[in-house]
């Protein structure tokens, strides 16, 4: 049984250059002070999947400088780390890793979309899945930019 999970995630008001191989955090609704970003990203499926299909991304803006998106999705939660830091996982937090997806880049207008290359990736039987947005090469983002995350997940039977 196929479902999307789909995650809407709104950028703080900051234009600060992003170094390569850095997260890419959001403001998220959960938090009662605005200011506070993080990287982590819950993947919700109303029933429990063992395959990740197509992910696509799609972001408010139209950049000048795409960004180069890694989402690299964990069985456990990993800890939040704020916008633009390093993202350097542990040995713990790789264990978790189910895969890092890459995607190809498709010019849109206003925004811009982001799909992933391979479209059916082994999971381990779960409803809820977590991810990490990187970015591997040097960007800008738009302040109070959006980005929504849509995942397929594809359930046994």
């Amino acid at each position: 049984m196929n479902q999307q999970a789909i995650t809407v995630l709104d950028r703080p008001k900051t234009q600060k250059l992003h170094s390569p191989d850095n997260v890419i955090g959001f403001t998220l609704p959960q938090y009662v002070n605005p200011v506070r970003t993080s990287q982590v990203i819950p993947i919700s499926f109303s029933r429990p999947v063992d395959t990740i299909g197509r992910v696509i991304i799609t972001t408010s803006s139209n950049d000048l400088t795409p960004v180069n998106l890694e989402l690299w999705i964990f069985r456990q939660e990993p800890p939040a780390q704020e916008d633009n830091t390093p993202f350097v996982p542990t040995e713990k937090e790789l264990a978790s890793v189910i895969k890092v997806v890459t995607f190809d880049f498709f010019k849109g207008s206003p925004s811009r979309v982001f799909q992933s290359r391979e479209e059916s990736m082994p999971a381990p039987l779960a409803s809820v899945l977590w991810a990490v947005l990187v970015a591997r090469n040097s960007f800008t983002p738009v302040s109070d930019e959006r980005f929504i995350v849509s995942v397929l997940g594809v359930g046994p039977g």
